[in-house]
């Protein structure tokens, strides 16, 4: 009787499922959600995130962070899963991180004057 495994204050979370529709995808909607759950669930006191997915799906997590920890031993649908896991315990030093970065690259090309020449771009510093 799996519902006899959750536990509400558990230190993990199993995903069950992210989706965006089609005329949405490639606008960061799925990594803003993605990273709004994290740190919510770092909040709760949970420690890990853990999903499966299928092999076209694996690239989108590992750019969420996600780690692959291989072929799953699910066979749900027929299909072949890959488990996936995202730790939580640094997420918000790697957002912090990321901004700070993000901040500073602004600054730099800030400072920047750019030139096109014939065709050609020419950063001027």
């Amino acid at each position: 009787d799996e519902i006899s495994l959750y536990d509400p204050k558990g230190e993990n979370v199993m995903l069950l499922g992210l989706s965006v529709l089609p005329e949405y995808r490639g606008q960061g909607i799925a990594r803003a959600l993605m990273e709004e759950y994290s740190r919510r669930e770092q909040k709760n006191g949970r420690k890990q995130l853990i999903l499966t997915c299928l092999q076209d799906k694996v690239e989108m997590y590992k750019k969420m962070n996600f780690r692959d920890e291989g072929i799953s031993a699910s066979t749900w649908g027929g299909e072949e899963w890959h488990d996936m896991t995202r730790k939580l315990n640094d997420i918000i030093k790697k957002i912090k991180q990321n901004r700070r970065n993000n901040h500073e690259q602004s600054k730099f090309w800030s400072k920047t004057k750019h030139v096109s020449t014939s065709g050609s771009d020419y950063c001027n510093i």
